[in-house]
């Protein structure tokens, strides 16, 4: 559970985007009058499940904008890739600025089946939801199940995990061979929030899928040998400029200013 504290940090932000705020508002302090779905004050709605730390996330992507923030929009005719869906909010939210695909890539089952059902909620018809992950390579591998946050599950045991975490067998894939499968032409807009599965992702891509993607915004953190400035470097490398802030990363190819 997440301290009250915590919730009055947040408050502002949700109420400015939740329609029902003070019914969900309720149902955190009393479980039992939590409201099925939360309304957003755009139309949308979010499945309300037991874990709060979902609030987060829906603040992060429409209020304070963590990923698409205005110098970083995602427009009309983008192709969006989305990687670590959760329960969907970024997907989501891409699709009511974007009418072309939006892939989405998700391998833990009880955030995939909340995805789907948030969008089946919403008849959204441009998300494709792919049930696995993206690494290094092509392999199965156990995901560690964060025991307090639905968005903190990680290929990687995090220090905060109990030493016996629950795990949680996934498949995962190459982002190249991905692309290659779609005939994909180009990704206008790569988000990455996948808890330090970033690394194994993107320093594994080949120049040629690289440089057919426009702009990529992430969530990058330090963790054991591996810090944000060899991946600054890897895509400087590939022709993109970088710039971080707020704890995320902006890379925009330079071959489409």
């Amino acid at each position: 559970m997440l301290s009250l504290v915590n919730y009055v940090k947040m408050s502002y932000g949700l109420t400015s985007v939740i329609q029902n705020s003070l019914s969900v508002w309720i149902g955190v302090i009393f479980p039992f009058f939590r409201p099925k779905w939360i309304e957003l004050k755009n139309g949308l709605f979010f499945k309300n499940r037991w874990k709060n730390s979902d609030l987060f996330i829906l603040k992060e992507v429409f209020f304070d904008q963590l990923y698409s923030p205005p110098f970083f929009s995602i427009w009309t005719h983008d192709v969006v890739v989305d990687i670590g869906g959760q329960m969907g909010a970024f997907s989501i939210y891409a699709s009511q600025y974007t009418k072309n695909k939006i892939y989405s890539f998700e391998p833990f089952d009880e955030n995939y089946l909340l995805f789907e059902e948030n969008v089946q909620k919403n008849s959204i018809v441009n998300i494709c939801i792919e049930k696995y992950g993206l690494g290094d390579s092509k392999k199965e591998i156990d995901l560690y199940i964060h025991p307090k946050n639905s968005w903190g599950h990680s290929i990687y045991h995090k220090s905060e995990m109990p030493q016996q975490v629950q795990k949680k067998s996934i498949l995962l894939d190459r982002f190249d061979d991905f692309f290659q499968r779609n005939w994909l032409e180009r990704i206008d807009f790569m988000k990455i929030d996948c808890e330090w599965a970033e690394y194994d992702i993107i320093l594994n891509m080949n120049h040629q899928v690289l440089s057919k993607i426009v702009k990529i915004a992430m969530e990058i953190e330090t963790f054991w040998d591996k810090k944000p400035e060899t991946i600054i470097q890897f895509l400087e490398a590939n022709g993109f400029k970088c710039a971080q802030m707020w704890g995320s990363l902006f890379a925009i190819n330079t071959k489409y200013l």
